[in-house]
């Protein structure tokens, strides 16, 4: 349906060029015409014809994701294809730019007064699109939202004890330990409307922000049409309006942006990239990115699966190579464990299991599973780069040591909506990610036992791990803490670890544009 809206609601600007194309072609009728009546009778002096305006440049960019958008409230929503529209909706109190450095935005500053507290100074002068003052109150009032036990990004301000309003323009947050990625963290602090607490159930439909574009149109499952906020505190963007929508097939999505429909495309097939690399009018944007895609393993339930010789016996059993090589081109690479290489804490003496299907079937038959088990694999479609094709492969390689799955399809709202509930069990497979660019937030979401998603394995030790780990204020120890977590994890092996992707865009060559490791799409410093 989405594709078919998308072709629909690009059909005044195929319409008008048409139309464009037929007054030139009568025009030029015309002139043949006359040419060929001989010279024209005498006529009265008309004025001089004024100059025709000058066709204007394209000011609007259409993206298009996998995934529709349940709502726009990234509080609520804890999903890449809610952040984008709210990134560009909202404000945040600092973000991470394209090098995964802490900026501020409507924070302008930041700095602990203790191990325990830190004072924020806001930007003075900031309205919401409808008005009103987004000052500390405004702060206050996002922080009792977002720490309510109905939203799940309470979990990113867990270690907070309390906001206090200082001034108007100064807040000052006490934590219950010290908090080394404050700064990160407040990449995670949208910024809502002092009366949201009131409003929480109908602003997912009806968002107001501070950020550079306002809504003004969505059509849930459909599009959302964002303009620019002419009141905007920092620079105007170039691009006047911007529209997302949403296409689960990849294949539509690369027939969108040849035929013009689409700016910028997520999630190119790779089978497919070397056709945008050869348009004259599109381009191939690549990055390294900060998503993983690991198979998740659901020990809740006792053996086989939470039994550690069999989760590493599902190491050994899946050649992670050849997945990259064959099925994702050589657009990803081989993971070892859970922190990317991109941001601290990676260990890179931590190697990946090796393929070794003969150590898989011993491992399973030390542990009493040498005849095989079957187990549910669960996945989505048209979420992440050959997500189908990689969970038949590794299906394919599991049975191939005795390890039976059913492979359980979902298009990827309705898989995430399920997982993220705890309802599969046996295998997932999910995107990891650290949008805020700190190795805390994937620990806790995932694999942290009083996390919203510890639906894979988790372990006493790696909670207090985890718990240290996230209070040491100095670098060089947090880093040891985390390089050995990895050690702990990949030997625990919750995950089967497979691969990071890179990120493909596909783009308009016309358009001035930079994807970012952490896949937030930043339209308010794009250009034609």
């Amino acid at each position: 349906m989405g594709v078919n809206n998308e072709e629909e609601s690009s059909g005044s600007r195929l319409i008008s060029r048409r139309e464009m194309l037929k007054l030139t072609l009568a025009g030029a009728a015309g002139l043949a015409a006359a040419a060929c009546a001989g010279p024209p009778a005498p006529t009265p002096p008309t004025p001089t014809p004024t100059r025709a305006p000058a066709v204007p440049l394209k000011k609007e960019v259409i993206v298009v994701h996998m995934a529709s958008k349940p709502h726009l409230d990234p509080a609520m929503g804890l999903m890449i294809h809610v952040f984008n529209p709210a990134q560009n909706l909202m404000d945040t109190l600092s973000h991470l730019d394209h090098d995964l450095k802490v900026l501020p935005r409507l924070a302008i500053s930041w700095k602990p007064l203790d191990d325990l507290t830190w004072e924020v100074k806001l930007r003075e002068g900031v309205k919401f699109h409808d008005g009103r003052t987004c000052d500390a109150a405004a702060a206050k009032a996002s922080f009792d939202y977002m720490t309510d036990k109905e939203t799940p990004a309470r979990t990113f301000f867990a270690n907070w004890e309390s906001l206090e309003v200082v001034n108007p323009s100064t807040i000052k947050v006490k934590t219950k330990k010290p908090e080394p990625y404050f700064p990160n963290v407040l990449t995670r602090f949208w910024v809502f409307p002092p009366d949201i607490l009131q409003v929480k159930k109908e602003f997912g439909a009806k968002p107001v922000g501070t950020g550079p574009y306002k809504l003004v149109e969505y059509v849930r499952g459909e599009r959302v049409t964002l303009e620019v906020n002419p009141n905007y505190w920092g620079p105007k963007p170039a691009i006047e309006r911007v529209i997302f929508k949403a296409a689960p097939e990849a294949s539509a999505r690369v027939a969108m942006l040849q035929a013009g429909q689409a700016d910028i495309i997520v999630n190119v097939p790779v089978e497919q990239a070397k056709i945008i690399e050869a348009s004259e009018k599109l381009r191939l944007a690549t990055v390294a990115s900060l998503r993983r895609i690991p198979i998740m393993i659901d020990g809740r339930k006792g053996p086989p699966l939470s039994d550690k010789r069999v989760r590493q016996a599902m190491n050994y059993a899946v050649d992670k190579e050849t997945i990259v090589k064959t099925i994702l081109g050589g657009y990803a690479v081989v993971a070892p464990a859970t922190i990317s290489p991109l941001i601290e804490g990676y260990n890179p003496n931590v190697k990946p299991y090796p393929y070794d299907p003969d150590k898989a079937k011993a491992l399973l038959k030390e542990a009493g599973w040498g005849d095989g088990f079957a187990v549910d694999f669960h996945h989505p479609t048209g979420r992440w780069m050959k997500d189908v094709e990689v969970a038949q492969a590794i299906g394919s390689q599991l049975g191939k040591v005795g390890i039976k799955t059913s492979l359980l399809t979902a298009e990827y709202s309705t898989f995430f909506g399920t997982w993220s509930k705890g309802e599969y069990s046996g295998m997932s497979m999910i995107g990891t990610t650290n949008p805020d660019g700190a190795p805390y937030s994937m620990y806790r979401l995932f694999l942290y036992s009083k996390g919203p998603w510890p639906f894979s394995v988790t372990d006493p030790k790696l909670d207090a791990m985890i718990e240290q780990a996230e209070a040491t204020m100095d670098r060089d120890k947090r880093v040891k803490l985390y390089q050995e977590m990895e050690v702990f994890v990949q030997d625990l092996a919750p995950w089967i670890f497979t691969h990071d992707q890179k990120d493909i865009y596909g783009v308009n060559k016309a358009l001035k544009w930079k994807p970012t490791p952490h896949e937030l799409i930043y339209l308010w410093d794009a250009s034609f």
